[in-house]
């Protein structure tokens, strides 16, 4: 009877650590990404693309961020960094973005040094780049805060009747609801008359909207008429008053 036998060389051999090449460059390496050695991968794909200096302004009135000719509001300085780093940074798909910086303090022109790191797994390995993005903050007043400042205003709401304070209160309220959304939504003067109260406010479509809430809460008689004010670009310029008659002081 002839008998097999293993031998320990062969043992050897089924338990030995099989040696892994890089098919682009021949280098031997135990890690391979896609096939590559990380050199390789490297050269061969861009794992993180950012821009070194992202420049844009801020408005020193109301704190609005400007990119390119759009203003947008932040609640923290959180939400500001990482939406300017993920307009102007670009990992590779399939990779995770993490974003490191100092906290800092806006006064002037502010410079803000930020680290991006994008994180990729292939093959149980790990694979990272980082690069530096300098965000500078330019300071600037926006249009809408420049048209505050100057009385700009598109509509006239007059409150006239009982509890003209209460529905004062209640305009500006539902006026910081629209200052986000609404271009110009801003209370630029209020004067207070013998007959009633003139608030006058930046954007009309505010004005209108807010007038209408305000009629169905208090119930009262809201008329709205329309002027032309003059001539600007080959266009006409209205300007808008509403009128709110009748009793504020109870809902």
């Amino acid at each position: 009877m002839v008998k097999k036998v293993i031998s320990s060389s062969k043992t050897a051999k089924t338990h030995k650590r099989l040696t892994r090449f890089c098919p682009s460059c021949g280098t031997e390496t135990d890690e391979l990404f896609e096939g590559l050695c990380r050199k390789c991968f490297l050269s061969n794909v861009e794992l993180l693309q950012a821009a070194k200096r992202v420049q844009f302004g801020l408005c020193y009135d109301c704190g609005r961020i400007r990119f390119n000719k759009f203003w947008q509001s932040y609640d923290s300085k959180n939400a500001l960094v990482r939406d300017v780093v993920l307009r102007h940074a670009r990992p590779l798909r399939g990779a995770k973005l993490s974003i490191n910086y100092s906290d800092f303090t806006i006064k002037g022109k502010t410079e803000v040094p930020v680290e991006v790191t994008a994180t990729i797994e292939s093959n149980s390995r790990t694979l990272s780049k980082s690069k530096d993005m300098l965000l500078v903050i330019t300071p600037e007043i926006c249009p809408d805060c420049s048209r505050l400042r100057g009385g700009y205003y598109e509509a006239i709401i007059q409150l006239r009747g009982e509890g003209q304070e209460r529905l004062q209160a209640a305009v500006e309220n539902e006026m910081k609801k629209y200052t986000k959304i609404e271009p110009n939504a801003f209370i630029s003067k209020v004067e207070r008359l013998k007959e009633g109260v003139d608030i006058y406010v930046g954007s009309r479509t505010a004005a209108i909207k807010i007038s209408s809430e305000l009629r169905k809460l208090y119930n009262v008689e809201c008329t709205i008429t329309h002027k032309i004010h003059g001539m600007r670009q080959g266009k006409e310029v209205r300007r808008t008053t509403v009128l709110l008659r009748g009793s504020f002081a109870h809902s």
